[in-house]
């Protein structure tokens, strides 16, 4: 969410409400709403490729063949990062 500010500036607010706060976490303020806009898509895809990376490793940990304490702390490199 994108909101003006007095001093004319934008800043960029968490679509969700914290709950302990009620607030919306303050995700960065930006001279212009484009550059607010291309932050916003920035976090939007970021979201999605952390989600999408943690169950490729949590999956690619669990097939691994050898001990089961050298797969639990190996790194699977993701595919949309490389």
């Amino acid at each position: 969410m994108i909101r003006k500010l007095a001093s004319g500036k934008y800043r960029l607010y968490s679509r969700k409400k914290d709950p302990k706060t009620g607030r919306r976490r303050n995700l960065g303020t930006f001279a212009s709403r484009t550059a607010a806009q291309k932050h916003e898509r920035a976090v939007q895809f970021f979201k999605r490729v952390d989600r999408l990376c943690s169950r490729r490793f949590s999956r690619d940990a669990r097939v691994k063949s050898g001990p089961p304490e050298r797969a639990v702390g190996m790194r699977v490199a993701c595919p949309i990062n490389a």
